[in-house]
């Protein structure tokens, strides 16, 4: 079975345990790379120096640490690059300002290193020129304390980074990077997610996905329910997807736009 794990300039990255398919559905281009059996994926793009595109994995070495290899569709050949010791989260990344940004898996990390992961570590960006990685800090009220990644998302709007925290259930925040350059995050929206809660169980239920903001609107995977929530007028619609009795069932859904981007580099 594929999975789709992300879109990238009108390209969708489909998965399984054994190949990738990289494939434009407007011209029906489509590239099968053998995936190694090592590592794992944590996403793809297009390099603007050599104008190529390149699939980014990720595999655990022996001494702790973590260790990035490129896989370029033009040479169709993989090289290492720089080890990092902050292992990104499994989603797909959020693609902007020339750079891959990921949320640090907070669970890996601390059985790794035996301590806690800081809110200046907490997120992980790859530079798509440079091909160097580095972190950076997510927003908070307790700067250089540990730090709880596990319910929280990175979304993007109108070129902005934004980071989304729903640990506080029913209260969730909203934060956008004014200043890449110096990490500034601005607090901007706070709301109650109580009214969106699939059913009247006490348990607390967390947002599985919350893709990009598109006009003030966030879209919402809950349960085995899509919430469209404008955070303006503060109104949500609810769609229900499926069948909660159906075991194994996983919903995912990423932001795509069509385009007629091709694969070939000549």
């Amino acid at each position: 079975m594929l999975f789709l794990y992300g879109s990238y300039n009108g390209l969708l990255l489909f998965e399984n345990s054994i190949i990738y398919i990289l494939w434009n559905p407007v011209t029906e281009e489509q590239t099968i790379v053998k995936k190694p059996s090592t590592v794992s994926t944590r996403g793809f793009f297009f390099n603007p120096k050599t104008r190529e595109y390149k699939v980014l994995y990720v595999e655990l070495l022996l001494g702790l640490s973590f260790q990035f290899t490129l896989y370029s569709l033009a040479t169709r050949c993989s090289g290492k690059i720089a080890k990092c010791s902050h292992p990104p989260w499994v989603k797909a990344p959020v693609i902007l300002n020339g750079a891959l940004h990921w949320v640090v898996d907070r669970f890996y990390y601390e059985r790794l290193y035996r301590r806690s992961l800081l809110f200046s570590e907490s997120i992980l960006l790859f530079d798509m020129n440079t091909e160097t990685i580095r972190t950076m800090a997510r927003p908070g009220d307790q700067y250089g304390t540990r730090v709880d990644n596990t319910y929280v998302h990175l979304l993007k709007k109108e070129g902005s980074l934004c980071f989304c925290d729903t640990s506080s259930y029913p209260s969730t925040n909203f934060w956008v990077l004014e200043d890449y350059a110096e990490e500034v995050w601005i607090k901007t929206h706070a709301i109650n997610l109580e009214p969106l809660r699939p059913c009247s169980s006490d348990k607390p239920y967390y947002l599985r996905s919350a893709p990009n903001i598109e006009n003030d609107e966030l879209l919402l995977i809950w349960g085995w329910f899509l919430f469209r929530y404008n955070l303006k007028f503060n109104v949500f619609k609810k769609f229900k997807m499926g069948d909660e009795e159906k075991e194994g069932v996983i919903f995912n859904f990423v932001e795509h736009r069509n385009s007629l981007v091709t694969l070939r580099t000549d």
